[in-house]
């Protein structure tokens, strides 16, 4: 490689670098195949434009080929605009090699599920993971490249897509993702798994599902609390305000992967409003749309003030096994003012990765740490974490 691909905070961005390895050894090996149809052709363009590479093979996979959530989106919108269609993003998800794809534009066929198949396996009952703000589960790919034992479904939010509202609510949006859920598996036990806001979701999903008398055998929350920003006082009531450090740092690891850095430090100096975050954004990646930057914002702006009150909380008490993983450096989350949420003592543990390694370079930890749940948290579990107890942590202690 002529140089080492950067991430905006100055290092090696190593995704980046593994799609750039990843393409230098798999073209020479993989298969050429010239697109055929008018609409492979076409989308072969676009293909190219939005991925940077030419000699674009029909059997290219999008994402295997570079392609990440947002480029999805940006991608998905041009489609629509061209075509004058109504293809929904899942659409992509669900069928990322081109000549796919190009089938699905031609058949014009609409695609309403929101659960989106993150791993290749086939036996065993499902698990179903929330996203984090976005509501993009295609950051949750490596995860699931990992997850072997049974099929991991990622929940898509809805908003995502154009004309799609977001959720007035998390009730509302815990009640249409169940209906998702219950139409590909209409009987319990669910195992559920929420990352960053989608443990949010999860817990909600949980809890909704066990009033309903079904049952949920374990509720898994990683990463619950937000990365915690140096300088910052922690409102008690969270905002959506663009004077807002936290609010704007968190919307831009939204989009940047990343809460620090140069460019971060710089959309705080230079964005003041919704408008101006566009601007900024849509400059700085310019493979994504403004309109699809800003559909994006909506659904951050919506789903970041969801917050349980403390009379809600209350009167919430999971009957399933409830664990917990944290990230270095995390906040405190929505379950540390109110430890009596679980009938049973959560699992509890602390790994080395941040809110954001451990979904790109520190995904194996994660995903050993999920492995162990199901070695080493009986129900009779009392705590185990691989650093010093902290208040919210002690607080776990005295359930039950």
């Amino acid at each position: 490689m002529d140089s080492l691909p950067l991430s905006p905070n100055g290092k090696v961005d190593l995704q980046s670098l593994r799609v750039g390895v990843h393409r230098a050894t798999f073209r020479p090996t993989r298969r050429l195949v010239q697109p055929r149809s008018h609409t492979e052709r076409w989308l072969a363009g676009l293909w190219s434009q939005y991925l940077n590479y030419k000699d674009v093979s029909a059997e290219d996979d999008f994402f295997a080929m570079g392609g990440d959530s947002l480029t999805a989106v940006s991608l998905v919108n041009r489609i629509n605009k061209q075509r004058n269609a109504s293809l929904k993003v899942q659409t992509l998800f669900r069928h990322s090699v081109l000549r796919e794809l190009a089938a699905q534009v031609d058949a014009a066929r609409q695609d309403d599920s929101r659960l989106i198949k993150l791993n290749t396996c086939t036996a065993g009952r499902a698990v179903f993971c929330w996203p984090g703000l976005g509501g993009s589960p295609m950051n949750l790919r490596a995860l699931g490249a990992l997850i072997s034992e049974r099929p991991l479904l990622g929940v898509q939010a809805w908003g995502i897509n154009a004309a799609e509202e977001p959720f007035a609510n998390i009730n509302s949006m815990a009640r249409a993702d169940i209906d998702q859920i219950l139409h590909v598996q209409p009987h319990g036990p669910y195992t559920l798994w929420g990352y960053s806001f989608g443990a949010r979701v999860a817990f909600e999903v949980a809890w909704q599902l066990e009033q309903a008398g079904h049952v949920v055998d374990r509720l898994v929350l990683l990463c619950p609390g937000n990365p915690m920003i140096e300088g910052a006082t922690s409102a008690t009531q969270r905002t959506t305000s663009f004077s807002d450090e936290i609010y704007l740092r968190i919307l831009y690891s939204v989009f940047a992967g990343t809460i620090r850095g140069e460019q971060a430090e710089q959309c705080l100096r230079e964005v003041h409003d919704e408008g101006s975050f566009v601007a900024f954004m849509a400059a700085s990646m310019p493979r994504l749309e403004s309109n699809v930057v800003r559909r994006i914002v909506r659904i951050v702006e919506r789903t970041f003030q969801f917050e349980y009150t403390f009379e809600e909380l209350a009167g919430r008490k999971l009957n399933a096994q409830v664990a917990i993983i944290k990230a270095t450096g995390d906040d405190y989350s929505f379950l540390d003012a109110y430890p009596n949420y679980s009938a049973v003592t959560p699992y509890v543990r602390t790994l080395k990765g941040d809110h954001y390694s451990l979904l790109v370079d520190d995904v194996d930890e994660l995903v050993q740490a999920i492995g162990a749940i199901e070695l080493d948290a009986p129900q009779d579990v009392k705590r185990i974490s691989d650093d010093p107890p902290t208040p919210s942590d002690e607080a776990v202690l005295v359930i039950s």
